[in-house]
């Protein structure tokens, strides 16, 4: 499933029940090519990497690589 806006693909959804937000292919449960604008504090019910299962996280920006990243 494909939603587009100006000719553009802007939200991708496969077979596989990955989506993807400024994708076509996303590689993940949840793709995302732009800026992420959030507030407040991301819950997470799985392993992070950052703090553990079940732990509170924030999501942060990084210029860098222009990708979000859990904090």
């Amino acid at each position: 499933l494909r939603l587009g806006a100006n000719n553009a693909d802007v939200l991708t959804i496969t077979q596989g029940g990955n989506v993807g937000i400024g994708t076509t292919s996303p590689g993940s449960t949840l793709t995302v090519i732009g800026a992420i604008n959030a507030s407040g504090v991301l819950k997470t019910s799985g392993d992070t990497g950052q703090g553990g299962s079940g732990s509170f996280a924030s999501l942060g920006y990084d210029t860098n690589e222009g990708r979000a990243n859990l904090l």
